[in-house]
């Protein structure tokens, strides 16, 4: 349902300084329908610009909720750079609480690239939800047209997200998620107007902006649907998968540097009413593996932080064929993928399947290597076509997968990775159409979708798991280690 807002004193006094015409077409303009972020940021003084050939870029600040889920902030800083046209959008990262580096861990930086200075740590450690002086301190280059938070329903704790529109007087949030299951029915991040018995707040919604449209844009389909049955469809909501890419210095263009298998994620344990367990189901594998007599040429590398090989469950006689590399920088484990013949999903839970997206889902596109999929997988994750895949056939396991894919001739090897590198492409420009619409309707007109600069270098062709779940997990604990990489 369509609700106005009203345009503020301060609006007027600060779109006066902007300039008549930009303050004529924002008087013109209807405010977004969507959520609004409570006490958030103020307006921008350039409320009507648009980005594009006949416009100044968007300006794109993007913030990290969480201390990791780095595969999806490096995709939402590939589509500001190169599908809303700002080249060096803001990044912004919230340390955990004992970390005391400067920089962000696993050489991020050196993947995802940008200069030093559009880098910012905070460290939100002591100041509960009453972090927004700190954030004001720290960010102070807005205005800005969009502030993309990832992963804000995990940071109950701190709201970072909300004090960040405010310092920096965002125009637009986007709110990524993954994590469905954590969303309580009224998210922190989606509040509704201040009511009249809510005093401070309402004082602080009498200034300048106290509201900014909130765009919720879940990572996949079945984690959109998850979104809108836990909170309504009062607020606006799109999906679209973020995606950073992964350059080799030497790419691999031939199967003739392919090795083994890769099976991705967080060591990290579930545990629900129908039991407990790692959130891959590596011991189903090893079994798959011990059974075929003619899988001896299929090895496994598993990637993961937070345990040790015995953790693995690997039975000696497989010892040989499977191993674990644990913390890789970010260049090295996007290589590592990038040299291996698939992905494979292993997963060991179903709310993959039912509420959260699978970060091998998000490696897959990254590295532009296929998974082993199942008709299962391919149902809930709709954008993935046969072409993206290596599909598991009906009563096949993923080893036999394995083996059917390295008895395959090079080109339709190449031929899928291609696919899968072109399926990133769709995914930043749908993400990006998605921000523009959201701005359009907060009542910002937009020009076309300008042409994409070319990609990263390295990728002419590329290329390439997955068992049903155990039952819905609650909740998840690491089995050892510090910092998680990314989110299962």
């Amino acid at each position: 349902m369509l609700r106005r807002r009203p345009l503020t004193c301060g609006h007027a006094q600060r779109l006066t300084r902007a300039g008549p015409l930009v303050l004529t077409l924002v008087l013109a303009a209807l405010l977004s329908p969507c959520g609004r972020l409570v006490a958030g940021a103020s307006a921008r003084s350039d409320e009507a610009a648009a980005p594009g050939p006949l416009a100044a870029p968007l300006r794109v600040t993007v913030y990290n909720d969480v201390p990791s889920h780095w595969e999806v902030f490096a995709g939402a800083v590939e589509t500001a750079r190169r599908f809303l046209g700002d080249p060096t959008p803001h990044l912004v990262w919230a340390a955990g609480d004992h970390d005391t580096e400067p920089h962000p861990l696993l050489n991020v930086m050196g993947w995802v690239g940008g200069p030093a200075w559009a880098w910012h740590r905070v460290s939100l450690a002591g100041c509960g939800k009453d972090c927004g002086p700190a954030l004001a301190a720290d960010l102070t280059w807005g205005p800005v047209d969009v502030l993309v938070c990832v992963s804000p329903e995990m940071d109950e704790r701190h709201q970072g997200c909300l004090h960040s529109a405010r310092a920096l007087s965002a125009g637009l949030v986007v709110a990524v998620l993954h994590r469905a299951d954590q969303l309580p029915p009224r998210p922190w991040f989606l509040q509704d107007p201040p009511g009249p018995d809510q005093v401070q707040v309402q004082a602080q919604a009498q200034a300048p902006g106290a509201h900014v449209p909130v765009h919720m844009l879940a990572l996949a389909p079945h984690v959109a649907a998850a979104v809108s049955a836990k909170v309504g469809r009062a607020h606006r909501l799109d999906w679209a998968l973020l995606a950073g890419a992964y350059a080799p210095e030497r790419p691999c263009a031939s199967t003739r540097c392919l090795r083994g298998f890769t099976v991705q994620g967080t060591l990290r344990y579930w545990s629900g009413h129908a039991g407990s367990g790692l959130i891959r189901d590596y011991v189903g594998l090893w079994a798959q593996l011990a059974a075929r007599a003619d899988a001896a040429a299929v090895n496994v590398t598993v990637l993961g932080k937070g345990g040790h090989l015995r953790n693995l469950g690997v039975p000696p006689e497989l010892s040989r064929r499977v191993t674990l590399r644990s913390g890789l920088p970010y260049p090295e484990f996007w290589l590592t993928i990038h040299t291996s013949w698939a992905l494979v999903p292993a997963f060991g839970t179903d709310q993959y399947l039912t509420s959260r997206i699978s970060s091998t889902m998000l490696a897959s596109l990254t590295a532009c290597v296929p998974i082993i999929a199942s008709r299962a997988i391919l149902d809930v994750y709709t954008f993935l076509g046969e072409e993206h895949v290596f599909l598991q056939g009906e009563g096949e396991a993923e080893v036999d997968v394995m083996v059917r894919v390295l008895a395959l001739d090079e080109a339709a090897v190449l031929a899928k990775r291609a696919a899968v590198c072109r399926l990133r492409e769709e995914m930043g420009r749908r993400a990006a159409a998605v921000v523009r619409g959201a701005l359009e309707v907060a009542g910002q007109p937009m020009p076309p979708l300008p042409p994409a600069p070319p990609g990263p270098p390295g990728h002419p062709v590329k290329r390439k798991g997955s068992s049903s779940g155990k039952g819905s997990s609650r909740r998840t604990r690491s089995s050892g280690g510090s910092k998680s990489r990314g989110h299962g």
